[in-house]
Parts: C-alpha cells; sequence; structure tokens
C-alpha cells in the first residue's frame, strides 16, 4: 500500500490517499512501475497556501 507524505503549509503529513487516486497502485509487479495520479479539492477558505510533495513510500501487506 502507498503512503504519501506531503508538506502542507509546513505540517508534513503522511496517509493513504488511495480513494483520490485514478490508479490507487495497491500491487506492483517485479520489473513493472505505476504512476499514482490523486486529485483532491479543497475549498481555498480553509487557509492552505502550498501541497509540496515529499515522498512515497510503500507499507508491505501480506494478504495470506
Amino acid at each position: 500500500m502507498p503512503v504519501l507524505t506531503l508538506n502542507i503549509n509546513g505540517l508534513e503529513t503522511s496517509g493513504a490517499y488511495a480513494r483520490y487516486a485514478s490508479e490507487p497502485c495497491y500491487e506492483i509487479a517485479t520489473g513493472s512501475s505505476c504512476i499514482y495520479t490523486f486529485d483532491m479539492q479543497e475549498s481555498l477558505d480553509v487557509g492552505v497556501h502550498s501541497i509540496e510533495f515529499v515522498d512515497a513510500k510503500y507499507l508491505l501487506v501480506n494478504q495470506d
């Protein structure tokens, strides 16, 4: 499961944004890749002035 870290107004936050992703990239086969694209909207009234992508990490989950 991909976990993204974003810097929003100087505060770093991590989470799985799969519900906003066009392709959530839950699984990536050996030797392949996935482009993680997500669309998230917020009202300008909530005070978000900047959003910066920090990193992406994968949480390994055993589904047996």
